[in-house]
C-alpha cells in the first residue's frame, strides 16, 4: 500500500482505534488482570528461588562426582591405598571445597574417613558414631537431613573408578549446613528475604505448585486480600518432617492497578481532548518521524558496530521495503562477520581452538594463577608417525588419522579443559583447577584410549600419542611452560622408542 493511500485510510481509522483503545484500557486494567499478571511474577519468582534451591545439591553432586569416580578413592575403599588420606585429604579439606560433612566407607559400612565442622567451635572434629550410623542408614543419594540438630544438603555416590566402569564399592558423602551465612546466601541471589521452618509433610490445598528435582516442591500461595507467600519444601530423609523454605510477597501490582483503575477515567477524557489536536500532528508527520527513526537505527548500529542488530520494517509500503532491504544487507554482513570470526577462533580442519586463542587461554590461566593462585596445567600432545602415515597412504588417511586422535582427546579426561591445535600433529591441552597429578592421570587414560582405539578399530595405521605434562609455577613464561611440555614429551617419546629398540 503506497503512503499517500496509508495517509488517508488513518483518518478513518484512528477514531475507531481511540474507542478500541478506551476499551482495552479498562479491560487490562481491571482487577482480576492485575491478579493475573502478578501471578505470572510470584510464579517467575517461585521457580528461580527452586532453581537456586537446586543448584545446591547440583553444586555438591558435581564436585563429589570428582572424588567418587576416582581410582585412588576406589583403591582407597579396597584397602589397597593405606595413604590415600595423607596424600589427597589436608586438614583444610572442608574449607576448601565448602563442606562441613566429608565421610567415606566402605562395603562392610567400616567408616575410612569421616569429619565434621563444629559450628560453634568452627574445629574440624571426627563424625561420631552416632552421626555416622544416620549415614549408613540412608539409602538415598541426594537430600536434607537432620544431623545434631542442624539442616545438611546432604550428597552421596558409590565409589568407582577413573572410567566408572568398576562396580560401585562402599560409599562417599559430602554435606553443608544450611545456617545463617548460607541462607544469606541464598537472600542475596534472590533478593528476598527467607525463613525457614520445619512442619509435618502436608499436601497444599488449591495452591500453584511446581515439582522439582530431589523431590523439592515448589508451592505459591497467592492471596487477594493479604500478602502472598512462596514455599519450597523439601522432605527430611532421616525424619518425617520436611524442611520449609518459605519468603512473604507484598502484592504490590494488584495496589497499582487499584489506583490507576481509580485515574483511568480521568486520562481518558483527556486523551480524547487532545485527539483532535494530535491528528493533524499525526497526518504532517507519519511520514517524516518514521524515516527519522530508521535513520536513528541505521546510525546506532552503525556507531556500535552491533551487525546484530536489525531495524524495524514494519508496513508494506516503500518505508517498509527500505526497512527490509537494510535488515538483508545486515544480515549477509553479520554472515561474513561470524564467518571470519570463526576461523580466527578456530582451527578449519579439527573445530579446535587455533594456536592464537590457545596462547590467550594461557595468558588468563596465568593471571588466574598469579593473582587468585588458581592451578592449572598443560598436556602437549604429538600424533606419532602422522608424516609416515601421509607419505604411505596419502592425505586424506592422514587428515582421518588426526580426526580420531581429536575424537579421543575430547571424549578423554575433564570436561572442563580446553583444547588447541598449534599445528600439524602437535595439540595442547589446558586443564584449569588441574595439578600435575591429575594431568599425569590423563595422560595415562590418553594412552589407554588409543590402545583401546587400535584394539576395538580396523584401521591401516596404529594411533599413538607421544605426551609431556608440566604444572604451571609463578613466575615462568608462557614460552618456557611450552618449551618444558615439549621436551617432557620429547624424552617420553626417545624413552619409549629406546624400549622398542
Amino acid at each position: 500500500m503506497k503512503l499517500k493511500r496509508k495517509l488517508h485510510i488513518i483518518t478513518s481509522l484512528f477514531t475507531s482505534i481511540a474507542i478500541g483503545f478506551v476499551i482495552v484500557v479498562f479491560m487490562f486494567l481491571s482487577k482480576s488482570s492485575y491478579y493475573d499478571v502478578e501471578q505470572i511474577t510470584y510464579m517467575k519468582t517461585m521457580t528461580s528461588l527452586k532453581s537456586i534451591i537446586e543448584k545446591e545439591f547440583e553444586s555438591l553432586e558435581f564436585i563429589l562426582s570428582d572424588w567418587a569416580e576416582w581410582d585412588a578413592t576406589y583403591e582407597f575403599v579396597q584397602g589397597v591405598k593405606p595413604d590415600y588420606v595423607e596424600d589427597n585429604i589436608g586438614e583444610d579439606i572442608l574449607d576448601d571445597l565448602n563442606l562441613d560433612y566429608f565421610y567415606i566407607i566402605n562395603d562392610t559400612e567400616d567408616m575410612l574417613y569421616g569429619y565434621k565442622r563444629n559450628l560453634v567451635t568452627d574445629e574440624i572434629e571426627p563424625i561420631t558414631a552416632q552421626g555416622m550410623q544416620i549415614f549408613t542408614d540412608d539409602h538415598s543419594d541426594t537430600g536434607i537431613l537432620l544431623l545434631d540438630r542442624e539442616l545438611v544438603f546432604y550428597a552421596s555416590m558409590g565409589v568407582t573408578d577413573n572410567e566408572a566402569e568398576a562396580p560401585p564399592l562402599g560409599k562417599i558423602g559430602f554435606g553443608r549446613v544450611l545456617d545463617d551465612e548460607m541462607i544469606s546466601l541464598l537472600e542475596d541471589r534472590t533478593d528476598l528475604i527467607l525463613k525457614i521452618d520445619i512442619s509435618n509433610l502436608q499436601t497444599s490445598d488449591n495452591n500453584e505448585t511446581i515439582v522439582g528435582a530431589y523431590n523439592i516442591v515448589a508451592e505459591l500461595v497467592h492471596n487477594k486480600a493479604k500478602d502472598s507467600m512462596i514455599n519450597i519444601k523439601l522432605p527430611i530423609i532421616n525424619n518425617d518432617n520436611e524442611l520449609i523454605i518459605h519468603t512473604t510477597l507484598h502484592n504490590t501490582i494488584q495496589e497499582l492497578g487499584d489506583q490507576y483503575a481509580k485515574s483511568t477515567t480521568i486520562t481518558v477524557f483527556i486523551i480524547l481532548g487532545l485527539f483532535g489536536l494530535s491528528m493533524d500532528y499525526v497526518f504532517r508527520k507519519f511520514v517524516i518521524i518514521r524515516l527519522l527513526e530508521l535513520n536513528k537505527q541505521i546510525g546506532d548500529i552503525r556507531n556500535t558496530h552491533n551487525t546484530k542488530e536489525r531495524v524495524e520494517a514494519n508496513g508494506n509500503d516503500e518505508i517498509g521495503e527500505l526497512g527490509a532491504n537494510i535488515n538483508a544487507l545486515l544480515e549477509e554482513i553479520d554472515e561474513k562477520h561470524e564467518e571470519v570470526s570463526y576461523f580466527a577462533t578456530y582451527d578449519e580442519m579439527t573445530g579446535l581452538y587455533n594456536r592464537k586463542v590457545g596462547l590467550n587461554i594461557l595468558d588468563e590461566c596465568v593471571k588466574n594463577a598469579n593473582e587468585n593462585d588458581i592451578p592449572f596445567s598443560i598436556v602437549y600432545l604429538d600424533i606419532d608417525e602422522l608424516k609416515k602415515v601421509n607419505d604411505n597412504f596419502g592425505h586424506e588417511i592422514g587428515d582421518q588419522l588426526i580426526h580420531d586422535a581429536v575424537q579421543i582427546i575430547k571424549r578423554t579426561g575433564n570436561k572442563t579443559k580446553y583444547i588447541v591445535r598449534l599445528g600439524g600433529d602437535e595439540f595442547l591441552v589446558i586443564m584449569k583447577n588441574t595439578d600435575k597429578l591429575e594431568a599425569e592421570i590423563f595422560e595415562e587414560q590418553i594412552k589407554r584410549a588409543s590402545t583401546k582405539f587400535n584394539e576395538n578399530t580396523e584401521k591401516i595405521y596404529v594411533l599413538t600419542f607421544s605426551t609431556g605434562s608440566v604444572q604451571y609455577e609463578n613466575d615462568i613464561s608462557i614460552g618456557s611452560l611450552l618449551e618444558l611440555a615439549d621436551k617432557k614429551m620429547y624424552e617420553k617419546k626417545k624413552t619409549d622408542e629406546d624400549k622398542k629398540g
